[in-house]
């Protein structure tokens, strides 16, 4: 177990490379809001009203796709710009394994010599649909998981 001062807080790692976030108030007492693991980040309690809130910025990983004819998207991409004129199709991982994730897919400006396809997994759909197509260059789409079936179009 090792203890560490982030900014005037504590956190302690055990074993399994769990992170507790001790309150400031209330020492010693692990903080039920927030949990930081190696894969994930929980921030809220799963039986309240929970928010977010921000003073500053976000900022998203950013991956360009320069080569190959398909992409799939990963668990760490949010936002994706297909420059490759040779790229034709983004696969959307399962909506059932991705709940309540998003993914900002954009062709380049730059990518002015196919169709762009974004295609659902076989038994999921893009609100309705099994692919969304990308016609022109400079255009984008925005999806979101329903975690059961769907991809829901959100911009």
């Amino acid at each position: 177990m090792y203890i560490l001062d982030i900014k005037k807080r504590t956190a302690i790692v055990d074993n399994g490379d769990n992170i507790q976030i001790l309150d400031d108030l209330i020492v010693g007492t692990p903080n039920p809001y927030m949990s930081v693991t190696s894969t994930n980040i929980d921030i809220g309690h799963p039986s309240l009203d929970s928010h977010i809130r921000m003073n500053g910025g976000l900022c998203y990983n950013i991956k360009q796709i320069t080569t190959g004819v398909s992409y799939s998207l990963q668990d760490n991409d949010y936002f994706v710009e297909i420059v490759t004129p040779s790229c034709l199709t983004v696969l959307l991982p399962s909506a059932a394994a991705d709940s309540g994730c998003s993914f900002l897919i954009s062709r380049a400006e730059s990518n002015t010599n196919n169709n762009l396809f974004v295609v659902a997994q076989p038994g999921d759909d893009i609100d309705g649909r099994p692919t969304q197509q990308l016609r022109r260059a400079g255009m984008h789409i925005r999806v979101i998981s329903n975690g059961i079936d769907r991809w829901y179009i959100v911009g």
